[in-house]
């Protein structure tokens, strides 16, 4: 998809790309503030600076295995409730992912199944973004959803949002065998 292809088309609500789409160009979806999904091709290796900035309404980006390269911005100002980035990413830029600043609460929760980050990831490629890193699986029990993971050798469960319906806060110890060790920034009403 060339550069700039859907900039600003408001009216885009969700795309499926083809199965061999292997480039997203920059900008290409910039400013596309009703594009709600997006389904990513297993052949897609590289989304170009500020693909997808601005498109405030997408709620989930997975990305395939065999993406290798992400550049600035490209979903920069996003409130997704679900970003996965795979471990064999290769190059990552800056401010890949970033939550906007002021206005909304909300942080994006950014996971990864790679236990550190690499140098070919740039320092801030998640600003004001919490990164679940060695992530493993979200699980739901009495209420509450955990995002659990494995990294440097430790074992632990994140505690990431609540059923709505909970009065009195009380998060366990554990679940599931992993300690729960601390509450996301954004912890959140499950939808």
């Amino acid at each position: 998809i060339e550069e700039g292809a859907f900039l600003e088309c408001e009216a885009l609500v969700s795309i499926d790309l083809p199965e061999k789409l292997s480039y997203i160009g920059t900008g290409a979806f910039d400013g596309c503030t009703s594009l709600i999904s997006a389904s990513f091709s297993n052949a897609l290796t590289t989304i170009g600076s500020c693909a997808f900035v601005d498109c405030t309404s997408l709620k989930e980006v997975i990305l395939p295995e065999n993406i290798e390269f992400i550049g600035d911005n490209a979903f920069g100002g996003l409130y997704a409730d679900y970003i996965y980035v795979p471990a064999t990413t290769k190059r990552i830029d800056w401010h890949c992912f970033y939550s906007p600043e002021g206005g909304n609460p909300k942080t994006n929760i950014v996971y990864t199944n790679r236990e550190y980050r690499p140098s070919t990831w740039d320092a801030n490629w998640a600003l004001r973004c919490e990164v679940v890193w060695g992530y493993k699986a979200e699980i739901e029990k009495d209420g509450y959803k955990y995002a659990t993971y494995e990294a440097d050798g430790v074992k632990g469960a994140i505690l990431i949002g609540y059923d709505s319906s909970i009065i009195n806060f009380e998060a366990p110890e554990e679940v599931n065998g992993y300690p729960v060790r601390r509450m996301c920034i954004s912890f959140k009403e499950n939808k």
